[in-house]
């Protein structure tokens, strides 16, 4: 793997006296965490063999972005990049033969929900944008062969939110009760869905 332009940083606010061996209660007491970083060209390639059938998968992208914070208000999460590609080649005689690859102009996700304790519904978000996606003929030809669909970049967006309700700490470092989930839903809504194909 490689990454070019790599620039980062990190934010922490710890109460003085906390019990920095549990983040639940640490979070509870105030303390906060958040970080970002850059990143310019990078670069994975991984080549794995199964069953004596060899199969590589490379990816890279341009450029991109992530962000994330942490606090007794819950998590959030997001990450963009720009231009990634992705591409898988199998041996000739396993099930994919075929090299199939799909590159992006852009994607993005957000994330956000609660972790700490709360008798009272919590919001929660959830967005996935994936921009000017295009595939190989390969991977077209698997559910499309044929040529019905307009192979003209596609755009999808999946924008969902709700609110749920967290009965235990979800970091905390004690046993979490062997009975029920820590975490309820109480309700979701699709804010936005959006496909285009054309």
């Amino acid at each position: 793997a490689t990454a070019a332009n790599l620039a980062g940083s990190n934010q922490a606010t710890v109460p003085a006296g906390t019990d920095m061996t549990d983040m639940g209660a640490l979070l509870a007491q105030g303390a906060s965490f958040a970080f970002s970083g850059t990143y310019g060209a990078a670069s994975l390639d991984v080549t794995q063999t199964t069953e004596g059938k060899p199969m590589e998968i490379v990816a890279s992208a341009q450029s991109g972005a992530v962000n994330g914070a942490m606090s007794a208000a819950g998590f959030r999460y997001s990450a963009q990049s720009q231009h990634p590609h992705l591409a898988v080649t199998q041996a000739p005689d396993s099930l994919l033969s075929a090299p199939m690859s799909a590159d992006l102009e852009a994607t993005s996700a957000e994330f956000a929900f609660p972790v700490s304790q709360n008798d009272q519904p919590q919001p929660f978000t959830g967005k996935i944008a994936l921009n000017g996606l295009t595939l190989s003929d390969s991977v077209w030809a698997m559910f499309d062969p044929a040529q019905k669909l307009p192979r003209t970049p596609a755009e999808l967006v999946i924008d969902l939110g709700g609110t749920a309700k967290v009965s235990n700490d979800l970091l905390t470092s004690a046993p979490l009760p062997e009975a029920g989930m820590p975490v309820t839903v109480e309700s979701v809504a699709l804010n936005r869905l959006h496909l285009s194909l054309a």
